[in-house]
C-alpha cells in the first residue's frame, strides 16, 4: 500500500475530527480508537548509551 502526503494528511484530518467530514461521519470514533493507541512496545535500555539511537558517549 502506498500514500502520499495529501492522503496522510486528509487521515489525520479525519482522525481529528473524530471521523467527521464535511459534516457527515465517514467512520465512527470508535472505529477509530486503535489508530491513537500505541501500536509496539518495548523495554526501557538499561542505561542511556545502550539506547536505539542514542549519541551519549
Amino acid at each position: 500500500m502506498t500514500s502520499t502526503v495529501t492522503d496522510l494528511a486528509e487521515w489525520a484530518t479525519l482522525v481529528l475530527a473524530n471521523g467527521q467530514h464535511d459534516g457527515r461521519e465517514m467512520i465512527s470514533p470508535s472505529a477509530l480508537l486503535p489508530a491513537l493507541r500505541a501500536q509496539a512496545f518495548g523495554a526501557p535500555a538499561g542505561t542511556d548509551g545502550s539506547r536505539s539511537g542514542s549519541h551519549a558517549g
